[in-house]
């Protein structure tokens, strides 16, 4: 695939993508925007079934925003580096907590661009896909 490819195919999704955009400033709150980001910080090489599955697990059972290590690796069934990416999830969760929560922080970007860019460079963990 050529850059011209991809450029037309994110400008032909340009309008989907600021719509899910307005969903997250709209209707979520830190905890669920929380969990989605949880979400990709899991995935890489992973099955994203039981990744959304062991979301829904620490998000039930209320360790997405409290649970210690051991709590949260119990919850990563099936998901590989499940040690590290538990890891990856606290560290994220005292990093938003002790600045301004991830609604707040994300609500300042102009773009999903600039958004993407800034959490590949300050949440352990996160990269491009």
């Amino acid at each position: 695939m050529t850059v011209n490819e991809i450029k037309r195919i994110h400008f032909s999704l340009q309008e989907d993508i600021q719509k899910r955009l307005e969903d997250f400033r709209l209707k979520k709150n830190d905890e669920e925007i929380f969990a989605e980001m949880i979400f990709c910080l899991l995935t890489p090489q992973s099955k994203a079934k039981l990744c959304w599955h062991a979301v829904e697990n620490l998000l039930k059972k209320d360790l997405l925003l409290k649970g210690d290590n051991k709590q949260i690796v119990e919850e990563l069934k099936g998901v590989r580096f499940k040690y590290k990416k538990a890891g990856y999830i606290i560290e994220a969760r005292k990093f938003f907590m002790k600045n301004d929560g991830i609604k707040q922080r994300l609500d300042k970007f102009r773009d999903a661009g600039e958004a993407r860019e800034w959490l590949v460079n300050n949440v352990k963990g996160m990269g491009y896909k």
